[in-house]
């Protein structure tokens, strides 16, 4: 079969179809007791356009106690390694790239579901842009205008790629497609809260490119209650504070985590209406009020206080460290 005819069965796009040679893509999912959301994401994965004799799907376990191995192991095509020491996204995807022979590796999560076309059109805007990472575009799904205030603000502000794409140079591992050579130059993933963006910001800062792509699309379910996209708030105060200490931006006697606290606390944030998937006037205003009064305590409040904890932490961890040669001298 010639290469036109392979192109017109598999769908893929006149773009894509000038590659030379189509590389390998390593698919790379972390999963923790994710067996509920797992066959979406899996069958979607059956569906790519792209050749499935150049996908390998990769499913990193790390842990879970609910078949979710077992049910990945049903699909002939998906490998199962388990990262069974470190109960962290960052540990599961490094043993998971382990394993990964794909000259380009594709992360994403259990809970999302990836359009048919998103490893082609990943494959094709990380090749075409001659940049070294790719982040595509993550939508919320379902969402209408009767979604609960806390799933439209986690729409509304939550995992905006061009936004962090742009002001950071960082991205999200729920959409990623990474050159595999990179890996070899910055390391593999932290074991920390935010491992993705910390990882990002580390290439970033080592000189290899980032583009947005929003045409390599996947689907994300909302957090749809307050203590959900309260503790998703509390998680990011953390990932900031371990981003900034990674990359040392605490000050002098850590005046600049007193500052970046206020910060948080007070300036408003940016909801991003345009990510809506319907007109933001079909929403009530006291549907706009409650948005705008949960951002300030599921965002500004919550922030704050996981970047306190966080730091509070440390400098706990800093005084025993301090302690732990006093102790030896006097013993």
């Amino acid at each position: 079969m010639d290469s036109s005819q392979s192109m017109a069965q598999t769908g893929m796009s006149d773009a894509l179809s000038t590659i030379a040679a189509w590389p390998m893509v390593s698919v790379i999912v972390p999963v923790y007791n994710g067996a509920k959301s797992l066959p979406g994401l899996l069958i979607a994965l059956q569906k790519q356009t792209y050749p499935q004799s150049l996908i390998e799907i990769i499913l990193a376990d790390n842990n879970s106690d609910d078949g979710s191995d077992q049910l990945a192991k049903s699909f002939s095509n998906v490998q199962v390694v388990y990262e069974r020491q470190i109960q962290n996204a960052g540990a599961a995807r490094n043993k998971a790239m382990v394993s990964a022979n794909g000259e380009i590796f594709a992360f994403t999560d259990a809970d999302c579901v990836p359009e048919e076309n998103w490893v082609e059109q990943g494959v094709e805007h990380l090749l075409h842009s001659k940049c070294d990472r790719m982040a595509g575009a993550i939508l919320f799904a379902p969402l209408s205008p009767d979604s609960s205030p806390a799933a439209l603000l986690d729409a509304l502000y939550n995992l905006n790629q061009q936004f962090l794409v742009d002001h950071f140079q960082a991205a999200v591992t729920a959409n990623l497609f990474v050159k595999k050579h990179l890996f070899n130059h910055i390391g593999p993933f932290h074991t920390d809260y935010f491992e993705d963006m910390q990882w990002n910001r580390r290439a970033s800062l080592a000189g290899f490119s980032i583009v947005y792509g929003p045409n390599a699309i996947v689907k994300h379910p909302p957090r749809a209650d307050l203590n959900s996209i309260w503790e998703k708030g509390r998680r990011s105060g953390r990932g900031v504070f371990a981003l900034c200490q990674s990359e040392q931006r605490g000050g002098w006697l850590g005046n600049r985590h007193i500052l970046r606290m206020g910060r948080m606390l007070l300036v408003p944030r940016t909801l991003h209406w345009e990510r809506l998937p319907f007109a933001a006037k079909s929403l009530s205003n006291h549907q706009y009020l409650t948005i705008e009064l949960l951002k300030w305590l599921a965002i500004n409040i919550a922030e704050t206080w996981g970047y306190l904890q966080w730091w509070w932490r440390a400098l706990n961890q800093s005084s025993k460290n301090l302690d732990k040669p006093r102790s030896r001298q006097q013993a």
